[in-house]
């Protein structure tokens, strides 16, 4: 029963097709907080005005969040580039704190997700997207957008605003502009 050939050899396989990329609106960013369940809308939120990558959301823990200085720690993301603080609005911090508040957790244990289920469990991306995201998405009329796209939203807004071209790549955790050019703006 050992197979002596690679029957794959010579098939010619389609080649994938170019990948769509979506950037959303105002409109569209209102339209997904508030189609997004009250307990899930503060990760939106982070997500749309900070332009993190899930996984670092993901892995965000209460001790990475400094009030003092408005900043979010990001020190587990897949490039080096990505270990980086990102500067909050006054806004992003209310919504953390309001989040944190909403289910009764402080820094007195900093080692928890910065977020949470509404049972106070990690969230792991795959449920998130499945049972939360998709339903939202639905339901704000953008079927087609992805996490990521969210990420390139922001990107396209802080170029649009007129932010230094040095400083979105440190923000969106790129080692090169070229990168932040040519696939998030």
């Amino acid at each position: 029963d050992i197979i002596t050939k690679n029957p794959t050899i010579g098939v010619d396989t389609p080649r994938p097709g170019p990948v769509e990329r979506y950037v959303l609106t105002v409109d569209q960013c209102i339209a997904l907080i508030n189609s997004t369940p009250p307990e899930y809308q503060p990760l939106i939120k982070i997500a749309l005005s900070t332009g993190l990558r899930y996984t670092e959301i993901e892995k965000l823990k209460i001790k990475d969040l400094d009030l003092l200085r408005k900043t979010l720690k990001v020190r587990e993301s897949k490039t080096n580039a990505g270990v980086r603080s990102i500067r909050l609005s006054d806004d992003d911090i209310n919504v953390i704190a309001g989040h944190l508040a909403s289910n009764g957790r402080t820094g007195a244990n900093d080692e928890e997700p910065l977020f949470t289920s509404p049972k106070g469990l990690k969230i792991h991306y795959r449920n998130f997207t499945q049972r939360v995201l998709k339903k939202a998405f639905l339901d704000a009329g953008l079927s087609h957008i992805r996490f990521h796209d969210i990420r390139r939203t922001h990107s396209t807004i802080l170029f649009e605003a007129g932010t230094n071209p040095k400083v979105v790549p440190e923000r969106m955790g790129h080692e090169h502009i070229s990168t932040t050019l040519a696939i998030y703006a």
